[in-house]
């Protein structure tokens, strides 16, 4: 019998877009943006353990549905340039 070791989980495509998305939005320089990407990164992750925990769902795809809601948030609240 051959034992297969265990993986540890790699972020999902989904994930690493969104997070390369929403930082340029927010900051432009790229000490912010290292800031802001560990600040939302950590509260998406640690959002999305909860939600999966209290609703019995699946951690990776919560983390990524927290994350696409922050993107949608910043992409609808962020200041336009005038035309």
């Amino acid at each position: 019998m051959r034992v297969v070791p265990c993986r540890q989980r790699q972020r999902s495509d989904y994930e690493k877009h969104i997070s390369y998305e929403i930082f340029p939005l927010l900051v432009r320089r790229f000490v912010s943006m290292m800031m802001a990407a560990a600040a939302i990164g950590t509260a998406a992750a640690v959002t999305g353990l909860y939600i999966s925990y209290h609703f019995n769902l699946p951690v990776a795809p919560a983390m990524t549905l927290v994350a696409s809601g922050i993107f949608v948030l910043v992409v609808s609240f962020r200041r336009r340039a005038p035309a």
